[in-house]
């Protein structure tokens, strides 16, 4: 009798980018490409191209996943200075926690991605009218 084939997990785009982020975690950026993945899911690299265009989008999908983690503040306009550290902490330390996926995030610093989009806008709203108010000595910015 033939030994059989480990069963293979449903494909569709969240597995993948599970699995990806597991390879990051794993095993580093430089181990992530779409044949590693594939692997991991037991099916050949040109299966994942139904759901992920490429590598490109593959780091975007796992960077945008790992911003969905980040919790946000309720905005309190006299203590918007702390809370903006702490999510901005909190940010650094969710892309630390994934090993080096932190080389990645510097490397798509626009916000394309939906999560970097929706992301900021509660932390700004935490800064409120006060930040806007702040006028910078260097800059003369407010």
């Amino acid at each position: 009798m033939e030994p059989r084939q480990p069963r293979r997990r449903a494909l569709g785009r969240e597995a993948i980018v599970e699995v990806a982020l597991g390879v990051v975690d794993a095993e580093g950026m430089d181990a992530l490409s779409m044949r590693r993945v594939a692997q991991e899911l037991n099916t050949g690299a040109a299966s994942l191209y139904a759901h992920v265009s490429g590598k490109e989008e593959l780091v975007e999908l796992v960077l945008d996943r790992v911003y969905a983690d980040l919790v946000h503040p309720v905005p309190d306009s006299g203590d918007w200075r702390a809370q903006l550290k702490d999510f901005l902490k909190q940010a650094r330390d969710n892309l630390v926690a994934h090993n080096d996926l932190a080389r990645a995030a510097l490397a798509s610093n626009i916000p394309t991605l939906p999560h970097t989009w929706t992301r900021p806008r509660p932390c700004w709203r935490c800064c409120g009218p006060a930040a806007c108010r702040t006028r910078s000595p260097r800059t003369g910015w407010t």
